[in-house]
């Protein structure tokens, strides 16, 4: 995980949980579950991971910023694949903060994009 994630993850309070080792959640599978807190814990080959960022869930964040505009510089027009996460990224965080500065209670998103981590998950 990069450093923008962890600050992008950390700032929109979305908690790492457990999973299984994929190599061994077929051995496991009567006595540890995914994101099953007290059976996972337990577990040797289990840890705590953040979800994924994938890109039906970049595409979200995109669109919901865009949505979400006030002045043009607000909006996200990436234009290059490689960086296009990271910059999307930084961009959420600059915009969170910026909107924390004019007294917006925990930012302006935050369980918006914490939701459409946990629905992510739930497709899984």
């Amino acid at each position: 995980m990069t450093e923008i994630e962890a600050k992008f993850f950390e700032m929109f309070g979305i908690e790492p949980k457990y999973a299984c080792n994929s190599l061994h959640s077929k051995e496991l599978e009567s006595e540890c579950n995914n994101n099953d807190y007290f059976k996972c814990k337990l577990c040797s080959h289990s840890k705590k991971e953040y979800p994924e960022i994938t890109s039906d869930i970049l595409l979200e964040l995109i669109c919901f910023n865009n949505s979400h505009w006030f002045k043009l510089e607000d909006l996200l027009c990436p234009k290059n694949i490689e960086t296009i996460k990271e910059d999307v990224l930084r961009h959420l965080l600059r915009m969170n903060e910026e909107y924390k500065a004019v007294g917006c209670k925990d930012g302006f998103w935050n369980e918006k994009i914490r939701a459409l981590f946990e629905e992510g998950a739930e497709d899984e």
